[in-house]
């Protein structure tokens, strides 16, 4: 997301296969790119504590770099435990794409 307060934007693909341009997505050209996947299962409390302070530190790096992340659409594993680390950030975090099959946004 852009700036804290805007909400997500849902764009839905005419078919799985679809081009998508980042201009269709809003995002802007030219910028840094980084995804960022992981398991989607529970992680344990111990290794969520060790990865959290790691994804918090590459989102404020990657907002200050002005990138984009993709990352799953999920609330799950890996991608969870990134929104808890934008959450933390207080809006300052950088745009953050997510991709997730259309019957479960």
């Amino acid at each position: 997301m852009p700036t804290a307060g805007a909400g997500p934007r849902v764009r839905r693909l005419a078919h799985p296969d679809a081009d998508v341009r980042a201009r269709a997505l809003g995002l802007p050209r030219g910028r840094p790119v980084l995804a960022i996947f992981g398991s989607a299962g529970t992680l344990g409390t111990e290794l969520a504590a060790t990865v959290l302070p790691v994804l918090r530190a590459v989102l404020a790096t990657a907002a200050g770099a002005d990138a984009v992340v993709i990352t799953a659409g999920a609330d799950a594993g890996v991608t969870h435990l990134l929104g808890l680390a934008a959450e933390s950030l207080d809006g300052r975090w950088p745009r953050m794409v997510g991709v997730a099959p259309s019957g479960r946004v």
